[in-house]
């Protein structure tokens, strides 16, 4: 992924830069250690309703979200 945001900023140096993650934008994990390098991101949280249930998910999603700000979608 930070191939392709090098590209887009290349040509959009101030751009707001939307990054998805795995499994349509539900693995967000790798990106509390793993994140991509730059300014004005944002990583989309796609939220089914029914995997909120779930410890791994929100737990995911609440580490994720003090690393670095999020945008969430259904």
């Amino acid at each position: 992924m930070q191939d392709w945001y090098n590209i887009v900023r290349s040509a959009a140096p101030d751009n707001l830069i939307l990054i998805g993650t795995p499994v349509w934008c539900q693995i967000l994990a790798p990106t509390v250690d793993n994140p991509v390098i730059g300014n004005n991101i944002l990583y989309i949280v796609h939220i089914y309703p029914g995997y909120w249930q779930y410890d791994w998910y929100r737990d995911q999603i609440s580490q994720a979200a003090v690393a670095h700000p999020l945008l969430l979608t259904e």
